[in-house]
C-alpha cells in the first residue's frame, strides 16, 4: 500500500511526501550479507516451505519526504529579474532540494553456529 501528498506553493517550493506499508516474502535467501543469510542454500530439500518468510530487503513501514526550491534568482524572479543573458544563466535557473527517508529495520534471522545439518556452511542453520 503506498500514499501520495504533493503540494506545490506559488513561491517556487515544493513538498512531496510518501508512504509505504509492505511485506516482502520469499523462500530464496541472499547469496551474501545480511543477518538472514543461509549461504543461499535450502535448509531442509524435503520441505523447501520451512524457507518461506520475510525477505532480506523487507521494510514494513518506509516514508519519504523530499521538496525543491526554486531560487528566486534570474529573469522574471524577485531577484535580478532584470539582468543580462549571461548574467541570467550563471545566476539564473538554480535549485535547492532534499530528500529525507525514514524506515523500519531489516528483518533479524538467528542462526545456530557449527555446521549440524552437515551441508557445508557454519553458522547458516536457523535453530528449530
Amino acid at each position: 500500500m503506498t500514499g501520495r501528498l504533493e503540494k506545490r506553493y506559488s513561491n517556487g517550493i515544493t513538498f512531496i511526501n510518501s508512504f509505504t506499508f509492505g511485506k516482502t516474502l520469499s523462500d530464496a535467501q541472499p547469496f551474501s550479507g545480511g543477518n538472514n543469510d543461509t549461504g543461499n542454500r535450502i535448509q531442509d530439500i524435503f520441505n523447501k516451505d520451512a524457507d518461506w518468510g520475510l525477505a532480506a530487503n523487507h521494510h514494513k513501514y518506509r516514508l519519504v519526504s523530499s521538496f525543491v526550491y526554486d531560487l528566486p534568482f534570474g529573469r522574471g524572479r524577485p531577484f535580478g529579474s532584470n539582468v543580462s543573458g549571461i548574467v541570467n544563466e550563471i545566476i539564473g535557473g538554480w535549485q535547492v532540494n532534499g530528500i529525507y527517508q525514514w524506515q523500519t529495520g531489516f528483518p533479524i534471522t538467528v542462526l545456530r553456529s557449527g555446521d549440524p545439518l552437515g551441508v557445508g556452511t557454519n553458522g547458516a542453520a536457523r535453530p528449530d
